[in-house]
């Protein structure tokens, strides 16, 4: 009887002790912002131009933590991470930002900043210590004298400025070099301008390096081009050194390190008369680009000794000429294949269609003639087909449906989408 009659006390003492404990929860794990962190964000809105209000949760009345683009960490409750790529933001960078102390990762690329404003490197205050992922990529308006300020970033390991003007940060390298962490490597379309060599440059920790588009020649790159140098590049798989003039400079590529896997040197004036080449190890590759270039010869030897894990071949517009062999079909992983624009002739191999991972085809612009292979239906793959300026006759059989088509057939040109539907003939 007297545990019946104190069963409603209990019953509320229990409610009551499962509300505190949901209400202690709940503050646990809550987020809240440190309050310099804030205040330093809210420094950095100050230059910002928001003309899509993208930002409009940026309010001192909010929480940082739950700002737009602003990462938190839950046990300390500091600001670790800032991506607002992408948000059609304008005016200021202020780099004051990078007085957040454990912020690692800060992402501010595809906007229209036009200026930035970068601290003074301090000896008894280092700015952004634990930074690693740093992206300012297609902020084009933007200009820097000097990098200087990077030498702060000791733990960096990504850096992507592409489309910020560099061109008077004549000591680029020099400043790169200090960054003993640093993996991922971005410089595309940064007028980069000839830099002093080097002697000694430590960058074998680097996995990707894209210079791509710069006004560097290969002389100024000799701090890569040394032949033990670069094959010590042990863990470099991804180099793009598009539309830098390398005719004179190939002796690097005997010295290519076997981790490469991706290889970019489109528009980069190499000719078939450079020895090297025909020595080249390119056993490992899984992407290799070299269109735009002036071989003006048959389709070179060493193309035959890819590997057999290639996946994409970008050979347009390089001034090949002849008729292809058959053995030439025979990398079965392709998935990208353009050989457009160059004076191919004769018919196509049958051999064209062992390729069936294929997805993509170009072979426009070049002198093909006969039928075009029955073989083709079995890409079953394909999604993209180019044919058009040759010399074809005959009809297409395929077993799948096409989303792009573009193909000449006796002075017709048919150029749809979304065409025909399985087993269809033109």
């Amino acid at each position: 009887m007297t545990f019946i009659s104190q069963f409603p006390v209990l019953l509320l003492l229990l409610i009551y002790a499962f509300t505190l404990q949901k209400i202690v929860c709940n503050n646990l794990n809550q987020v809240r912002c440190n309050e310099k962190d804030q205040q330093t964000l809210e420094i950095f809105k100050q230059g910002i131009i928001d003309p899509s209000n993208n930002l409009v949760t940026w309010s001192s009345e909010q929480d940082c933590c739950e700002w737009k683009g602003v990462h938190c960490d839950n046990t300390t409750s500091r600001v670790t991470k800032l991506d607002l790529s992408g948000q059609y933001l304008e005016g200021e960078i202020k780099l004051s930002l990078l007085e957040l102390q454990f912020l690692y990762h800060l992402n501010l690329s595809y906007n229209s900043f036009d200026v930035i404003s970068i601290p003074p490197v301090q000896n008894d205050v280092i700015f952004g210590s634990n930074l690693h992922y740093l992206d300012l990529y297609d902020n084009y308006d933007i200009s820097m004298d000097n990098l200087v300020w990077l030498s702060q970033f000791s733990s960096l390991r990504y850096l992507n400025l592409g489309f910020i003007n560099l061109r008077n940060a004549t000591n680029w390298l020099h400043s790169l070099v200090m960054l003993p962490s640093l993996f991922d490597l971005r410089l595309p379309f940064c007028r980069l301008n000839i830099t002093s060599s080097l002697k000694h440059v430590n960058f074998t920790s680097l996995v990707t390096i894209d210079l791509s588009a710069n006004y560097i020649t290969s002389k100024s790159l000799r701090w890569l081009f040394d032949l033990q140098r670069f094959s010590q590049l042990h863990s470099l798989k991804y180099l793009d050194l598009s539309g830098i003039d390398l005719h004179e400079e190939t002796n690097w590529l005997l010295a290519m390190p076997p981790s490469l896997s991706y290889l970019y040197l489109s528009n980069c004036q190499l000719t078939n008369r450079s020895p090297s080449l025909k020595h080249v190890n390119l056993a490992s590759l899984v992407t290799l680009d070299l269109s735009h270039n002036h071989f003006n010869s048959e389709l070179p030897h060493w193309l035959f000794n890819l590997s057999h894990d290639l996946s994409h071949l970008d050979l347009k517009d390089s001034s090949l000429y002849g008729e292809i062999p058959s053995s030439f079909f025979n990398y079965q992983n392709l998935v990208y294949l353009d050989l457009s624009g160059n004076m191919f002739f004769g018919s196509i191999p049958l051999t064209l269609g062992n390729l069936t991972y294929l997805e993509y085809i170009d072979l426009s612009g070049n002198m093909f003639s006969g039928s075009i292979p029955l073989t083709l239906g079995n890409l079953t793959y394909l999604v993209s087909l180019s044919l058009s300026s040759n010399s074809f006759s005959g009809t297409i059989y395929s077993k799948v449906t096409f989303y792009f088509v573009d193909v000449e057939l006796k002075n017709f040109i048919c150029r749809t989408r979304k065409v025909l539907g399985p087993n269809s003939w033109y």
